[in-house]
């Protein structure tokens, strides 16, 4: 006499056989593809936090944070090199490789745009940064102050 599966024994080999069959067409190259920076924009052009940025305007000549579609450079000694920007309701969120002095490792940043069309203030927050930092963009605003006659 020969025994028949228990139920719990056949529905197991049934799942696995599904999952197995699902693995089977993933491509194995998402993780190759996972590594390299990705900048998933809110709209056409550009992502709206690359710039200089600033403290306040008379520091943008000597003291700029700089921002690329890949990576932010403070003017101290933080840099940060960008895995993954995804935008969000109130600016963006950066998946971050972040060096301060001599630590390095992973971290998330957070960019929320203010302003009349939400790209003249930037506030980054979040990783190594002990609190929110506020910045206003340094292009097309005067960073000297004016002379008087």
């Amino acid at each position: 006499m020969t025994q028949r599966p228990t139920d719990a024994r056949l529905l197991a080999a049934i799942l696995l056989s599904v999952v197995v069959a699902g693995c089977k067409g993933q491509e194995p190259s998402i993780a190759v593809a996972a590594a390299r920076p990705q900048v998933i924009q809110q709209a056409a052009g550009p992502p709206t936090y690359i710039g200089r940025w600033a403290v306040t305007p008379t520091a943008c000549d000597r003291a700029a944070w700089v921002l690329t579609a890949d990576a932010m450079q403070s003017p101290g000694a933080l840099s940060c090199s960008f895995v993954k920007v995804e935008p969000t309701s109130a600016g963006y969120t950066a998946w971050s490789s972040c060096t301060s002095g001599r630590a390095t490792g992973p971290t998330r940043l957070i960019f929320t745009l203010s302003g009349p069309d939400r790209d003249m203030d930037l506030t980054v927050e979040g990783g190594p940064l002990a609190g929110p930092v506020a910045l206003e963009r340094c292009e097309g605003r005067q960073t000297e102050p004016v002379s008087q006659p």
